[in-house]
């Protein structure tokens, strides 16, 4: 859904976001796929604000934002991440190596 001033409501959060083509063309819809598709409820899933994972195991501060997190149930637990979803635009070459820092990084089984 648009809003004013190149805004979009975010599927996830209900929370107006900036319409990036990223953001329309890869979080937006991965979220929906992720709800209407595969069955995951909107309460396991973040989006906005971004969930963050930590530059380095002893890092005491998350500063990796990650697209979509999906999260075993709607506690939210870093625990039990179970999925992340690095979203790029089209023409973008440099997610896989994003992804596998942040699986590295945090507790997720899979990577997307």
């Amino acid at each position: 859904m648009t809003t004013k001033s190149n805004k979009i409501v975010d599927f996830i959060s209900g929370l107006e976001v900036q319409s990036t083509p990223e953001e329309i063309e890869a979080v937006q819809v991965f979220s929906k796929q992720l709800v209407e598709d595969y069955g995951y409820s909107k309460s396991q899933i973040i989006t906005h604000p971004q969930y963050r994972v930590k530059a380095s195991p002893s890092d005491t501060s998350e500063k990796y934002p990650v697209d979509i997190a999906v999260f075993k149930d709607s506690k939210k637990k870093n625990e039990e991440i179970y999925i992340i979803v690095e979203c790029k635009k089209k023409n973008r070459k440099d997610d896989r190596e994003q992804l596998e820092d942040y699986l590295r990084l945090s507790r997720a089984n899979l990577g997307v």
